[in-house]
């Protein structure tokens, strides 16, 4: 799916938010634990974790403040631990593309360390 990056009218944003969510929600199976929506903004980022019940308002409003969505990061159950996998989405190609799976690997690292550390591993 190819997800608009400009400034479209409200109505788009909305049906952008209703996709990318609708994504978040159905990566969600077999062994996968959950699945976060990463939204980059200028100098932070933000998420939102799979079947957030408010998640397209959510993304509706990140967007509206100037968010762009840029991929998932999914923590999938393998051999009794956890994976991160990285998702960017399919609209970023060649370097920023790679400059985006970097940063949600990243993030992804950052989580395990969480999980495994608590507060302590950030």
């Amino acid at each position: 799916m190819i997800y608009y990056r400009g400034e479209p009218d409200p109505e788009k944003k909305m049906t952008q938010a209703e996709e990318l969510i609708h994504d978040l929600d159905t990566l969600v199976i077999g062994r996968v634990f959950c699945t976060i929506l990463v939204v980059a903004f200028r100098n932070e980022y933000r998420t939102i974790y799979h079947h957030d019940p408010d998640g397209v308002n959510k993304l509706t409003a990140m967007i509206h403040d100037g968010g762009l969505p840029v991929g998932f990061v999914k923590a999938v159950e393998i051999n009794g631990g956890w994976k991160f996998l990285s998702q960017p989405l399919p609209e970023f190609k060649g370097k920023e593309h790679r400059d985006v799976k970097k940063f949600l690997e990243e993030y992804g690292i950052m989580l395990n360390k969480k999980l495994l550390f608590g507060s302590q591993g950030t």
